[in-house]
């Protein structure tokens, strides 16, 4: 027996668009997809700006994007967090790409 009652698929969400994604328009049809695919959340990349975050959300509930899962049913979008664990703000996003 399981020790698990609930297991759920997480997404990514890009608030503000995935670099290679032709729009943000495209990439909101693409998590849709995801979603109804069965994705049970949508977990965001991290992003600086809370009304970016707060547009990307509008727009992807006005795309029709809904999920279903118990787990994530008030915060169907989840906000994604890089902490800062130094004073330098630059530091950790220039390690991820590969920058000084």
């Amino acid at each position: 027996m399981s020790t698990f009652d609930t297991f759920c698929v997480a997404v990514a969400g890009n608030p503000e668009g995935h670099p290679e994604a032709e729009s943000l328009y495209k990439d909101i049809e693409h998590l849709k997809e995801k979603v109804d695919a069965g994705a049970d959340l949508v977990v965001s990349q991290y992003f600086y700006s809370n009304a970016e975050f707060f547009k990307y959300v509008d727009k992807v509930r006005e795309a029709g994007v809904s999920t279903n899962h118990s787990l994530s049913n008030a915060y169907s979008i989840l906000h994604g967090i890089l902490t800062n664990d130094t004073n330098n703000k630059n530091e950790a996003p220039n390690r991820i790409v590969g920058g000084a």
